[in-house]
Order: structure tokens, then C-alpha cells, then sequence
């Protein structure tokens, strides 16, 4: 059975989509209320009191299973449950909502002449908001019907709040990281002008580093920041002179250590000196500041250890093994397979299939065995980002 006194729409329950957290009389009267109970008279007796304080929906059934149906629905603000009724009574008709959802869809204040201690702590465990024992006092309803209804519009409104912050700090996060992507692809850029021959390089280094940290199983915020400082891994041959960085031939032993200065050149632009301070305190402070220092810093530990090997033969530190920064590690394989398969002044491009073959032979002695291995298994994505990135013919 049941008696509505005005129809409820989906509008009328939901959040003051004016954000204010005030709540007074009105908004009280206003909130619809379901009363579930088996004894007719009972139902009556709840009905008496809520009309007389002025509430205005008001749903009351005494079949509790076609209640249920109601609530799950169309939740109500507030149910009034009876807990001894046949067939499906009050901690039973809890037990079902919360089988079908992860919380409670509207508060509960369960109704009992039961003094039985366990009642309650079943109900509050199934997500009860209060108690009240029958017989019922007016004097005792309408107060905790107000203080459960006022605790739910806090907590409505400071849902709202929240999701709003959360939006606030998305669109915060998407600018500082569109903020990250033209910083580096500036400085990237800088180091391409020192060095064009090597075209899509920095590109390619990137997306291979962002599958192979992928694969490896490293946090996705650790691959995007993999992804984004890969592109300055060799930012510190803009220190290099132009007569050893463009020569075509073979290196001497003296240009050689010359040009393997370039990681440690490459940490101190990314890892900017004490003196410049002044400079960057703004960007490394709060929130998003913290985000810069963190890209910051994997740019400096990819620029400065990208050519350390795993067997320990690398420079310019000679770390072996798990000393080695993963990100360095997964850069090295990045940056290794793109060198070998790429044209330059003093080499053709070796065949890509080939330098697979080469890196696997490599597993253990100069790269990371489980880098080596979540290369080859992007090796399709490798092969095709390879292809969209080659460098054009001149």
C-alpha cells in the first residue's frame, strides 16, 4: 500500500546546484521522506507528525518489497524503516540495497521496539545513519529527521565542493603539463639546432622510452614523466664543439672523452646551479612546483646516466646494474636501437630487425635484462612508430 502526497522527480533530489551550504525550513519541508512500516497504524501515526511540521513529500508503504523497488529507483532523501516485519524486515531490506550498491542510496533511520543490542550493530555494520525506539515522541522524530537530513546536505555539499577542486586541480595539472611539454620541446629543440643530422631522434627516443617503461610496469605517472624528459637525454652535446659533434670520421681518444662530457653538461642544464636560485624558485614550489622538480630531476638522471651499462663499462660514473636509474636504463635501450637503425654522417642505417638481434645480444652485458625484454615486446608499436617518425630523405 501506499500514499503519496506529491509526486517526486529526479530534479527535486538533486544537489543545491547553487553550491551554498545553507539549510533552513524551507529546504527541510521540501526533502521527500519514504516510511516503511507493516502496521497501517503506524504509518499513520508517522504521517500525523511529519504533515503537522509542514513536510511536503511524503511516501509511506506498508509492503516493504514494494518499497525497496521504490527506493532503488528513485532514492528518496530519507527513509524511515520499520525493523520487525514479515517476509522482509528491516535488516534484510539493508542487506538488499546493499547487495546491489556500494553504499547506502539514501540515510536510514531504523525504527525498533526491539532492545536487543545486536539489532543495532547489524544496522549501523549494513549502513544505518541512526535509531529511534519505539513508541515513537515527536519530540524525539522530528529532531533526528533534521539532524540526519542536515548532516546528508553537508555531505552533499561538500561532495560538490570536492568534485569541483578535483575539476579545479585537473585543469591545473593538464596546463603544468602542457606547460612541461613546451618547456622541454623548446630545449629539445635548442639541441636539435646544435645537431639537425639527427632529424626525429629525440622524438623517437621519447615514444620507445614511454613503451619500454610501460612494459617494464613502472607507475604511470613515472612513465609520463619517462616519456616527457626522454626528449633532453642528449640536451648536453650543446656544449659539444661543432668540430667534434658534425665530424665525420672517427673520434680521437681526447675527442672522445670530450664528447662523453656531454651527460654531465646535460644534468647541470636540467639541473640548473645554486646561483639561479632566484630564477626558478616559483617553479619548484606547491603542488604544481613539486611536479616541475620531479620532471626535473628524471631529465637530470636520464641526461646524466643514459650511457652507463648495465655490466658496469658505461660512463661517466661506471654504475652497474640496479645503480643505474631505471630511467636511464630504459632510455639506453631507446637511444641505442634508434642510433643503430638511423642514417648517419658517419654510418648507413642498419635494418631494424637487425638491431633487435643486437640489443638481445646485449641482454645482461650493457642494458637492463628486463628493458631488453619489454622492448621486444613493443617491438610492433617500435616498428610502427619508427615508420611515422623516419627521418625524410635529403
Amino acid at each position: 500500500m501506499q500514499r503519496e502526497s506529491e509526486a517526486a522527480t529526479k530534479n527535486d533530489v538533486a544537489p543545491n546546484p547553487s553550491g551554498e551550504l545553507q539549510f533552513g525550513d524551507r529546504d527541510l519541508r521540501q526533502k521527500r521522506i519514504i516510511s516503511v512500516d507493516d502496521e497501517p497504524i503506524n504509518l499513520a501515526l508517522a504521517e500525523a507528525y511529519l504533515r503537522n511540521e509542514g513536510f511536503e513529500r511524503l511516501e509511506f508503504y506498508s509492503d516493504p518489497q514494494t518499497a525497496l523497488e521504490v527506493v532503488c529507483a528513485d532514492p528518496p532523501d530519507l527513509i524511515l524503516l520499520d525493523l520487525m516485519m514479515p517476509e522482509l524486515d528491516g535488516l534484510q531490506f539493508l542487506q538488499k540495497i546493499s547487495d546491489s550498491q556500494k553504499q547506502l542510496l539514501a540515510p536510514v533511520i531504523l525504527l525498533t521496539a526491539s532492545p536487543d543490542a545486536s539489532h543495532r550493530r547489524d544496522a549501523l555494520e549494513l549502513g544505518a545513519t541512526d535509531f529511534l525506539q519505539k513508541p515513537i515522541l515527536i519530540e524525539e522524530l522530528i529532531p533526528r529527521i533534521r539532524n540526519v537530513l542536515s548532516a546528508e546536505h553537508l555531505k552533499r555539499w561538500l561532495r560538490d565542493q570536492n568534485q569541483q577542486l578535483e575539476h579545479l586541480v585537473q585543469l591545473r595539472t593538464r596546463e603544468l603539463e602542457r606547460t612541461q611539454g613546451l618547456i622541454i620541446a623548446c630545449l629539445a629543440r635548442a639541441a636539435e639546432f646544435r645537431d639537425e643530422l639527427t632529424g626525429n631522434h629525440n622524438l623517437r627516443v621519447a615514444r620507445y622510452a614511454g613503451l619500454i617503461a610501460r612494459n617494464v610496469g613502472l607507475p604511470s605517472e613515472m612513465v609520463r614523466m619517462i616519456q616527457a624528459a626522454a626528449p633532453l637525454h642528449d640536451i648536453g652535446k650543446v656544449a659539444v664543439p661543432d668540430s667534434i659533434l658534425h665530424k665525420p670520421g672517427k673520434l680521437t681518444a681526447e675527442e672522445r672523452q670530450l664528447m662523453q662530457r656531454h651527460t654531465e653538461w646535460g644534468r647541470s642544464i636540467v639541473e640548473p646551479e645554486k646561483k639561479w636560485g632566484f630564477v626558478i624558485a616559483d617553479l619548484t614550489t606547491g603542488e604544481a612546483g613539486q611536479a616541475n622538480a620531479d620532471l626535473l630531476r628524471v631529465a637530470s638522471r636520464i641526461a646524466l646516466s643514459h650511457h652507463e651499462r648495465w655490466d658496469g663499462a658505461g660512463y661517466p660514473d661506471g654504475k652497474a646494474g640496479a645503480d643505474i636509474p631505471v630511467e636511464a636504463r630504459v632510455v639506453a635501450v631507446a637511444d641505442v636501437f634508434d642510433a643503430l637503425s638511423s642514417k648517419r654522417p658517419y654510418k648507413e642505417p642498419i635494418p631494424p630487425l637487425e638491431c633487435v638481434a643486437m640489443i638481445r645480444e646485449q641482454r645482461g652485458k650493457q642494458f637492463d635484462p628486463e628493458m631488453v625484454d619489454a622492448f621486444v615486446e613493443a617491438l610492433p608499436e617500435v616498428l610502427w612508430i619508427a615508420d611515422l617518425l623516419r627521418d625524410s630523405v635529403k
